[in-house]
This record gives C-alpha cells, sequence and structure tokens, in this order.
C-alpha cells in the first residue's frame, strides 16, 4: 500500500535492507541495534549502508535522505561515513548444472546431494588469490535432511537445501523435515502445528517467539517456491503480526523504559530528573544567558514572612 501511494509512511524491520526497490524519501533509523540471541548488537556500516540505501529511488526520487527517529545520530552518521570495504575475494560454491555435471562422473559412487556438495568442497581447488570456497557446511546438513526422500528430484532436493533454517533450533529444523516430507507426499501442509509452544519464564518465551517467527518465515520461503504445498501466506502474514507483538511486549516486560533528552535524543538513566541531560542543560543555560546578555534583572520585593502561629 506505501508503494502504491495509499500510505504516507512504512514502518519495517531491518528486513527493509534486503534488496526491496520501494519509493522512499526519507528513512528514519529508530534503532541503531539489532536484537540477535537475546543480546542487542550495534549495526555495522554495511547494514546501515544497506538499511539507508533503501531511500531515493531513479525515477521516483532523484535525492534520499537518513536520519534517526528519538535516537543519536551518532553511530549512524559513523557508520554510514566509513569507507566500504574492498572486495578482495569471490566466494565460489556450485549450482544446479555443476552438481548434475559431476554426478554423471563415472567412479563417482554415492549420488546423493550431500555427497555431491561434500565433494566439490574437496575436488575443486580454485586460485585462492581470487576465489574463495564459500561454506557449504550447512547447506550440506540440510542436504542430508533432503536425502532421505529419494522421490524428490534433485532440482528440488536442490531448492529446499537452500533454505533459510536456523539449525541451532531443534524445533524449526523438525518443521522443516516436517515440510520436506509434505513436499515429497506431494500434500499440503499448515502452519500453526509447526509453531512451538511456548515456555514458562520470560528468557524462555521470547526464545519461542523468535523460533516462531524463523519457521513462518520458513513458511513463507517455502510458499514462494511451492505453492501447491505451502499455499497459507495470508495465515503466516498474520501469524507474524501476533508474533511480532508478542516479542515486543516481552520484550517491554524484561526491559525497563528508556527516557531520551528532549534536546539530542540521548538516553537518560531511569531515576534522572528532568527533560534534558546534563549536556544540554548546560547549552540551554548558556543560551539564555546569551540572550539577556548584560540586561538588569528586576529584583523581587521582599515580604517578612508572616509569624508562626
Amino acid at each position: 500500500m506505501f508503494a502504491t501511494g495509499q500510505r504516507p509512511f512504512l514502518v519495517a524491520t531491518d528486513a527493509i535492507g534486503m534488496g526491496l526497490n520501494l519509493p522512499i524519501e526519507k528513512l528514519l533509523f529508530a534503532q541503531d541495534t539489532k536484537h540477535i540471541d537475546q543480546t542487542d548488537h550495534p549495526l555495522t556500516p554495511m547494514e546501515v549502508r544497506q538499511i539507508g540505501g533503501r531511500a531515493g529511488r531513479f525515477g521516483k526520487n532523484q535525492v534520499g535522505w537518513i536520519g534517526t527517529f528519538r535516537i543519536p545520530m551518532n553511530h549512524i552518521r559513523h557508520c554510514w561515513e566509513q569507507s566500504p570495504p574492498e572486495i578482495q575475494k569471490s566466494h565460489l560454491a556450485p549450482n544446479l548444472q555443476h552438481l548434475l555435471a559431476m554426478s554423471k562422473i563415472p567412479g563417482v559412487g554415492d549420488r546423493s546431494l550431500a555427497r555431491l556438495l561434500l565433494l566439490f568442497t574437496k575436488s575443486v581447488k580454485p586460485d585462492p588469490k581470487v576465489y574463495k570456497m564459500a561454506d557449504l557446511e550447512e547447506q550440506i546438513t540440510l542436504a542430508r535432511i533432503t536425502d532421505r526422500f529419494r522421490s524428490l528430484s534433485m532440482e528440488t532436493r536442490f531448492i529446499l537445501c537452500a533454505a533459510p533454517v536456523p539449525l541451532s533450533a531443534n524445533s524449526a529444523v523438525t518443521a522443516f523435515e516436517l515440510m520436506v516430507a509434505t513436499v515429497a507426499k506431494n500434500k499440503q501442509l499448515p502452519l500453526k502445528p509447526l509453531l512451538p509452544a511456548l515456555g514458562q519464564g520470560d528468557k524462555e518465551k521470547l526464545t519461542d517467539l523468535e523460533i516462531a517467527m524463523k519457521i513462518v518465515n520458513l513458511y513463507s520461503w517455502l510458499h514462494f517456491r511451492f505453492p501447491q504445498h505451502f499455499p497459507r501466506l495470508q495465515e503466516a502474514q498474520t501469524f507474524r503480526q501476533d508474533i511480532n507483538q508478542a516479542i515486543n511486549r516481552q520484550l517491554g516486560r524484561a526491559t525497563p523504559k528508556n527516557f531520551a533528552c528532549r534536546g539530542c535524543a540521548a538516553p537518560l538513566p531511569a531515576d534522572h530528573r528532568g527533560k534534558y541531560c546534563h549536556q544540554c542543560r548546560g547549552q540551554r543555560s548558556d543560551s539564555w544567558r546569551r540572550r539577556l546578555g548584560n540586561r538588569p534583572v528586576a529584583a523581587r520585593p521582599w515580604r517578612k514572612p508572616a509569624p508562626n502561629r
């Protein structure tokens, strides 16, 4: 709706930096950190450039503007002004045609997808000055899961082993196994039974909600590759909104409310008194002194305090 002009603004996560082309003129960072594995990590210069690069679009907005919303500008400015790192080497990974050609070589033996990927990493020796072998460990792990279903073609298994599966989460891996079995059996799979039950403590609930979000994203990813097996995209979008709201509530309960200075938007301690930090308060006092100059200040008439009765 934002892209068509039906809404004047868009609120998004850092996923907006993943190559989305939208008619954005001004982009404001509401956070300069990213929550990963229950820890806040500062945005890297590459992430800031990737997200900020959404502002400005050829043919729509010739100039893009970036800024911040209720947070200091220091970190975003520092990341933006850093020179991007030079690409020293190109990563090398096999495509489907490479693997199909390798499967036809006499004497290869086991022609499973995991075996072919492993064979590629061991047999291909690129020029180390130009190329760097891509890390295929996670892809090989997922390929072993798809290889259990021999009815799947090599092309289908190759697509499935590229899915965004968080291997550190057992419930997400189990959900992926069910998804692969659904494709192999040519059936449809609903989303709700795949989501994990929430734990008891706040920390456990937050972890389970983050895993549930990754499963929803995985289901949505598979929908665009195999819509006949994962048709409930609208349901996935509804779940994503509900999980996002639950995560925000959980984070709000787990962390104290942060107050910001009205002058520079710097965070203030919970026990801070006043609307401005000490630095901004001093600057405002200096500003008032300069405005007043040497003008005399009228003295208030003194009154004798009333006697105690």
